[in-house]
């Protein structure tokens, strides 16, 4: 009788820790990602982007160079799973969270140059957090191109060109 009631216990234990490998395993992503003003011509905005798919996009100004839906104000939208799957990709081939921090000083990110607008990105996915500062000014190092690349992927992948429209 004693036998079969451990027996029980240890499938029960395997079980619930299969379950907790699972759920560590989730991808769980939640993505925001702001654009700065810039002494030029740029889209300013916040983009917040969950597993579930729900898109928020906040506008909060934009530049004259661009041509279509120039009013202010916080969109919703939802993005496929396919969609949230391309951007864990991204996510995962850039290896974000071996980046740095701050990308906007000369001699953290190579050179930089004034008056260009700073995207801050801060992703939480599988357990890991993460917020970097790049100023788009600065450039010619590895982590700061595969940086900016992810972040125009962002971009791509949500859509946001039909929010912030097409250049002139």
């Amino acid at each position: 009788m004693y036998m079969p009631k451990v027996f029980l216990f240890l499938v029960v234990c395997l079980l619930a820790s299969c379950g907790n490998v699972v759920l560590q395993n989730k991808p769980d992503l939640s993505l925001t990602m702001e654009r700065s003003q810039c002494l030029g011509n740029c889209p300013v905005y916040r983009l917040k982007v969950l597993q579930s798919g729900q898109v928020t996009f906040e506008k909060f100004g934009i530049a004259e160079d661009f041509s279509t839906t120039r009013s202010k104000g916080k969109i919703e939208s939802n993005l496929s799973k396919e969609k949230i799957n391309q951007l864990i990709a991204e996510i995962d081939k850039t290896d974000y969270f071996s980046m740095k921090d701050d990308y906007t000083d000369l001699g953290e990110a190579g050179n930089c140059a004034t008056d260009n607008p700073t995207v801050t990105l801060s992703i939480k996915l599988r357990g890991q957090a993460k917020k970097t500062i790049h100023d788009l000014g600065c450039m010619e190092t590895t982590d700061v191109e595969k940086l900016k690349s992810l972040e125009d992927k962002i971009d791509e992948i949500v859509g946001t060109k039909k929010w912030i429209g097409e250049k002139k």
